[in-house]
């Protein structure tokens, strides 16, 4: 008897001082161009009460990609996950197999959380059967993105829904379903910690606004930016994909990136009522003070800069620059961070909060030391980005390898991906030596480079990789090809 006591008084008093954390998970959403206009809430209630990371960044610009690596902390080359196609092993056999066993919500749950997700998994998830491991409440979309006529995983067991707001719109739904786990755990299971990940289909396309908000943003252009409607540039320009692209954009096709951004904005208005109705119910629960809040996008967006209409999956800042904001005890309001901060440090960070250690097979870091001012030298400066473009082998040669242009032309977009679209790169975020740049090797038959001093040229509009020395390259060669192993 006494040993089973002091046994429970462990358990409850490791449980009890272990925070709660919620993770919500917006769906390619610009830093660059201007989306948080449309989150004044989420700033004011998280970054206003937390900190902001200046710098955080997607090391792989697509979504499929980005969530395996947000899940696991791994590079794309070591989750094996490289495209948003069934070949490129978006929600493919080694993934089920091997990876979602290595994910947070697997650590998570052993460490005695609640755990939760509701919304987008990865795009070819359509198995409602399944439940990953880990998870105790499973709300999962199957398939990318919409906000109506979706089928959803209840637990393993699938939901239809249609096109009634007040029951089926996405957004809305992510947060109900939330909700509901959280009071459950907070009313039913006392002090047990819990984590929920909101993973929103808000911005991505077919932006379809709630109905309150179809009129809000009514006029708003795109930003016109230095790179917008124009790439022709600098020595050799940019690689084949992004070069070949029509200049300048009809005005068709930039007025109707103007309206896409709007939608883009409205659909944002849905996230930022999701955040406030989180945060009320922690605070109606007295939860709020042991709990983290994190708030990141999968990646980045681009409208009609170097005359690519709409996409990601671009090495450049509107791809892989992104929002986040971090709240919870120990952080200091109003906090700005500039170091460099990864995709692939959000699940050793999440451990690290829960359990105070970090799996070592991660490839990030845990910024737990930097969010709660602990000291220390954070020392990673460069990082990579990498993918592994999508396309059909049986449309590999002509103009556009492995591009059959299947879909059709995209207003002045003849292909937003392509077998030789295919890149490492190599970021540097170095403040303390006024280091900025990113250098870019391609999978093609050009074997073409990209070399950017983003202090400079922060609208990577010159490649200046024939004008820089070798004794400047070199070193950034053997960074990237050390960090690729």
């Amino acid at each position: 008897g006494k040993v089973a006591l002091i046994l429970c008084i462990c358990i409850c008093s490791t449980l009890s001082s272990s925070p709660n954390i919620i993770f919500i998970l917006t769906d390619d959403q610009d830093l660059t161009l201007g989306s948080l206009q449309a989150l004044p809430k989420t700033r004011k209630l998280i970054g206003d009460q937390g900190v902001t990371v200046e710098n955080a960044y997607i090391t792989t610009p697509v979504c499929c990609p980005s969530r395996a690596s947000i899940f696991t902390g791994l590079y794309q080359h070591n989750t094996g996950v490289i495209n948003n196609s069934a070949t490129g092993e978006c929600f493919g056999t080694n993934w089920i197999a091997t990876h979602e066993f290595q994910t947070f919500s697997v650590g998570l749950s052993k460490a005695g959380y609640r755990t939760s997700f509701a919304g987008k998994y990865l795009n070819y998830y359509y198995n409602a059967t399944h439940v990953p491991p880990g998870w105790t409440n499973w709300q999962a979309l199957e398939g990318n993105s919409v906000y109506y006529n979706y089928n959803l995983s209840n637990n393993g067991v699938r939901e239809q829904h249609g096109s009634n707001y007040s029951t089926d719109y996405l957004t809305d739904l992510v947060a109900n379903r939330t909700i509901d786990f959280l009071v459950d755990s907070f009313v039913n299971y006392g002090e047990t910690p819990v984590f929920a990940m909101l993973a929103t289909p808000a911005a991505h396309d077919p932006e379809t606004p709630a109905p309150q908000y179809i009129n809000n943003f009514a006029g708003l252009k795109a930003p016109r930016t230095p790179n917008f409607n124009y790439h022709s540039f600098g020595n050799e320009t940019k690689h084949f994909l992004v070069d070949w692209q029509q200049e300048p954009m009809t005005n068709f096709s930039v007025s109707t990136l103007d309206e896409k951004y709007a939608n883009r904005l409205r659909t944002l208005l849905s996230v930022d009522d999701l955040v406030e109705r989180v945060f009320n119910v922690l605070e109606e629960y007295n939860r709020l003070d042991n709990t983290y809040i994190i708030f990141l996008s999968d990646n980045g967006y681009h409208l009609g800069q170097f005359c690519v209409t709409f996409d990601k999956r671009l090495p450049y800042e509107t791809d892989v620059h992104v929002p986040m904001f971090v709240r919870g005890p120990g952080i200091k309001p109003g906090t700005t961070l500039l170091d460099p901060i990864l995709n692939i440090d959000i699940a050793p960070t999440i451990m690290d909060l829960a359990t105070g250690t970090v799996p070592p097979t991660m490839d990030g870091q845990s910024i737990t030391p930097l969010l709660l001012n602990k000291g220390g030298f954070y020392e990673r400066r460069e990082f990579l980005i990498e993918y592994h473009g999508e396309g059909d082998y049986n449309c590999a040669g002509g103009m556009w390898p492995g591009c059959c242009d299947a879909k059709g032309k995209l207003l002045d977009t003849w292909c937003l991906d392509s077998f030789n679209n295919t890149y490492s790169c190599l970021r540097t975020i170095d403040p303390l030596k006024n280091e900025n740049t990113l250098y870019c090797e391609f999978a093609d038959a050009a074997q073409f480079r990209e070399y950017y001093d983003l202090d400079s040229d922060p609208f990577e509009l010159y490649n200046a990789y024939l004008d820089t020395p070798e004794k400047v390259l070199q070193p950034l060669v053997e960074k990237m090809d050390f960090l690729k192993q």
